[in-house]
């Protein structure tokens, strides 16, 4: 029974995220913003949700690692995703036709993933609020990136 509710789920999954994707290109075809800050912003956000909740629940039920190996997880797959179509349609070269701004967003996520490295190395024992020190440090910088990737891609 679980088997089937996942298949489900999984199925629902990949429609939804078949349409996010069509509304994703028709947003950014009628607003300024345009593909990339639309699939940075709003795309990813929405594709994310799953991990939210995974996260969430596995939080939920007492088990970081499973939350952290969830999202770190996804990103490294998510990779593995672009470079396997990138071997598939070896013709078109995805790397090759992506805009040079993507390199912002590969900074910023470089620069993020590299505080999650020490924030996994180092386990300071600061906190504010009972909020780790690099747990706020991780949402700034966040904040921030995307604050400077709109700026810098509506220009």
């Amino acid at each position: 029974m679980v088997f089937i509710l996942f298949l489900l789920a999984a199925t629902i999954t990949s429609i939804s995220s078949s349409k996010l994707s069509t509304y994703a290109d028709v947003l950014s075809e009628r607003t300024s913003l345009g593909g990339m800050l639309i699939g940075t912003i709003f795309l990813a956000g929405a594709t994310s949700l799953p991990e939210v909740t995974t996260s969430l629940t596995a939080i939920g039920i007492n088990n970081p690692d499973l939350a952290v190996g969830n999202v770190l997880g996804s990103n490294l797959f998510n990779l593995l995703i672009i470079a396997s179509f990138d071997l598939y349609f070896r013709n078109k070269q995805i790397f090759k036709g992506a805009s040079e701004s993507n390199l912002y967003t590969v900074y910023l996520g470089m620069l993020l993933m590299f505080l999650i490295f020490l924030a996994l190395t180092l386990k300071l024992p600061y906190s504010l609020f009972g909020i780790g020190l690099d747990a706020i440090v991780l949402l700034f910088v966040y904040v921030g990136g995307m604050y400077f990737l709109s700026k810098k891609l509506l220009v």
